[in-house]
């Protein structure tokens, strides 16, 4: 939101190349797409919703997608098509209610893939919002603890991007990528998703390095060069390989005061209820 916020009030100085009002109805038509969506599937497969994390989803494709004026048909339908299977793989191509995919990131492929609409990734290419980004990638990676997985993506990326690099080109690479690219934003915001994510630590490493070196544009096989997103669904496959195929679904219980300021939730899961009878802690 605050990243939405800056670019919208940037726009009106033209210090972000983007129509704010563009942007403005990017964003609503996103967030409008998103919601319906999850209801629908909510319906659907009877779940309840989490609508922050369809907020979070739609967010996030507004600012990687590139905005759309509202006489834009073409525009629209792209905006729209990609939010609708960003929701909708949350649902459908779930093993056990744990996303496979990262949602924005198979959003955005499937959009560049079958209607030739790639995303632009601008906010990475903002200078004036990446002290914004900084600030609160920061945060988020102090919150989630995952400083490990952020800073081994960052290193792998610009050693493969520097080794793929002619030496003479150095300085403007790294400088063009840190500034310039979504770098950042995809280490802090679309890597740090934790259900798309190993929980274990070297898994989680490993994870990283893979989409670090992915993540690098001069990365190719034969005529097929990864984009982030790509890279970054490459990765989940690697994280679903290495990890649970599943993931509890808790309901609290009761809430235990076993000492001054101490408490204990006692939560059960649908599936150790039925075969035990009783809530586990």
């Amino acid at each position: 939101m605050a990243l939405i916020g800056a670019a919208f009030v940037l726009g009106f100085v033209k210090l972000v190349p983007h129509d704010p009002i563009a942007l403005a109805f990017t964003t609503a038509l996103s967030l409008a797409v998103c919601w319906m969506t999850n209801k629908v599937f909510e319906r659907i497969f009877a779940v309840p919703a989490n609508n922050e994390s369809v907020y979070i989803t739609a967010l996030i494709l507004a600012l990687i997608l590139d905005p759309v004026a509202t006489t834009d048909i073409r525009g629209i339908a792209a905006v729209a098509f990609t939010s609708v299977w960003a929701i909708s793989s949350k649902f459908i191509l779930a093993v056990r209610r744990k996303h496979l995919f990262n949602p924005a990131a198979l959003g955005v492929a499937l959009c560049a893939l079958l209607l030739d609409q790639p995303a632009t990734w601008w906010v990475g290419g903002n200078l004036p919002l990446l002290p914004l980004v900084l600030v609160g990638g920061i945060l988020i990676v102090r919150k989630l603890r995952r400083l490990d997985l952020v800073s081994t993506f960052v290193v792998a990326a610009l050693t493969t991007i520097l080794a793929t690099t002619d030496p003479s080109q150095y300085s403007t690479a790294f400088v063009e990528t840190l500034a310039s690219s979504p770098l950042l934003f995809f280490a802090f915001v679309m890597l740090t998703e934790p259900l798309t994510a190993p929980t274990m630590r070297w898994p989680r490493i490993a994870f990283a390095a893979i989409i670090g070196f992915l993540f690098a544009p001069n990365i190719h096989i034969g005529s097929f060069y990864f984009t982030p997103e790509l890279a970054l669904l490459a990765g989940n496959l690697f994280a679903y390989a290495a990890g649970p195929k599943g993931r509890f679904v808790l309901t609290l219980e009761r809430i235990e005061q076993s000492a001054v300021d101490s408490f204990d939730f006692v939560f059960s899961s649908t599936a150790q209820a039925r075969l035990r009878g009783r809530p586990v802690s």
